[in-house]
């Protein structure tokens, strides 16, 4: 928009002079900090084309977000202090194919209740922040890193899950992910555990004897039985 102002201004400048009607009051400044600004705002976020940072600030749209989906200029991905995420994060970050570092540390997710592929296909990511994630109110985590094919980590032990009914592929195709601390997850809500780790070609090992799949089971019999009776 900055842009667009200085543009217009050169355009009446150019007008002036050429009618010799240049007064003072036709006058205009154009400060240096307009003419070559690179942030692009839209609502709840900011566009950084220099550093290619994308910040999030204030309570976040979500369309606000996923409008630099593909957008291949976009590197980072930061919340500002204060930032709280809407209750449905649902694709929030997907397809966000070269960022390769995202920092919502400071974001309040209190009020979530879906992070279904949250951050699926985000490929060159390798650096994921998400300390202090509030998760207690979160119903869906299906496919939530679904192609994150270059993270080698990723800490989700300060997850709380145990509202938690869907993670059907969670961590598919995370194809680097070397290792995985699952010890905090309570799955006694969950209905849907297929594929969580499908194509996790690097995790040799997760610990997984304390999952509780007994809901799940359950609604697979519940399945079976009506597919009989029909």
């Amino acid at each position: 928009m900055n842009k667009i102002y200085a543009m217009l201004a050169s355009v009446s400048l150019l007008l002036s002079l050429s009618t010799g009607q240049l007064t003072p009051s036709s006058q205009f400044t154009v400060s240096a900090a307009d003419a070559v600004s690179t942030e692009a705002s839209a609502g709840t976020v900011t566009f950084d084309e220099t550093s290619g940072t994308l910040t999030l600030s204030g309570n976040v749209v979500l369309t606000d977000v996923t409008a630099y989906a593909k957008n291949t200029a976009v590197k980072k991905v930061v919340a500002a202090q204060g930032t709280v995420l809407p209750e449905s994060c649902r694709q929030m970050f997907q397809n966000f194919t070269e960022v390769e570092s995202i920092d919502l540390s400071k974001a309040d997710t209190s009020g979530v209740t879906n992070m279904s592929q949250m951050f699926e296909s985000c490929k060159k990511l390798t650096d994921l922040n998400i300390d202090g994630f509030d998760t207690s109110n979160v119903t869906s985590m299906s496919a939530m890193f679904y192609g994150c094919e270059s993270l080698t980590s990723l800490d989700v032990t300060g997850f709380d899950t145990s509202n938690v009914i869907l993670f059907s592929s969670m961590f598919g195709r995370c194809y680097a992910l070397e290792t995985l601390d699952l010890s905090s997850f309570d799955t006694s809500n969950a209905t849907s555990l297929a594929n969580m780790f499908i194509n996790a070609e690097s995790l040799t090992s997760v610990d997984l004897s304390h999952f509780d799949t007994s809901m799940e089971l359950s609604r697979n019999v519940q399945s079976e039985n009506t597919q009989n009776l029909g």
